[in-house]
């Protein structure tokens, strides 16, 4: 794509979602399943979920979660990653306050859930010596119902764990 096809681009997402005028900077605003996950940019460590930052639109970024226990997630942030959390439904327009100031502009409030990572049949049993029967079984049931494990993983996770007992 050349240049000004990508700047025009910008400015027609600029306008047509937030109305002309507006900062090509904006807020995302990230939420993630389970809470506490580490947010990077660019390899720029941010914070933890959930968590709020300033995003330029005409500067693509690398956005990367991690959270032990749980596949990393990256994405690429850009325009095309703006227009598709807009057709989403996370797209929101209206005043706020961007590098210090209050001004027109965007945000996209969004949420990533976390795929675990399933554990080594040896972490599975020394997991097990220190949480009780029902928690374990609580906690499997959670993921389940989260979509984060299928029906089939659920009931061999769940013999599992009470055939460790």
């Amino acid at each position: 794509m050349n240049r000004s096809f990508v700047s025009l681009l910008i400015i027609l997402v600029c306008c047509v979602c937030t109305g002309c005028g507006t900062s090509s900077t904006g807020l995302i605003r990230l939420r993630t399943q389970p809470r506490d996950a580490t947010v990077f940019v660019n390899n720029t460590k941010r914070g933890t979920t959930p968590l709020t930052f300033e995003y330029d639109l005409e500067k693509p970024a690398k956005l990367r979660i991690e959270k032990e226990g749980y596949y990393p997630e990256e994405e690429m942030l850009s325009t095309q990653w703006i227009i598709k959390e807009h057709k989403k439904g996370n797209f929101f327009k209206g005043y706020y306050t961007i590098q210090g100031k209050r001004t027109k502009s965007w945000e996209v409030a969004t949420i990533r859930k976390l795929g675990i990572i399933h554990p080594a049949p040896g972490a599975v049993q020394a997991e097990s010596q220190t949480k009780g029967l029902k928690e374990r079984l609580i906690e499997l049931e959670e993921l389940k119902a989260q979509g984060l494990i299928s029906e089939e993983e659920y009931q061999a996770k769940r013999k599992q764990i009470i055939e460790t007992y």
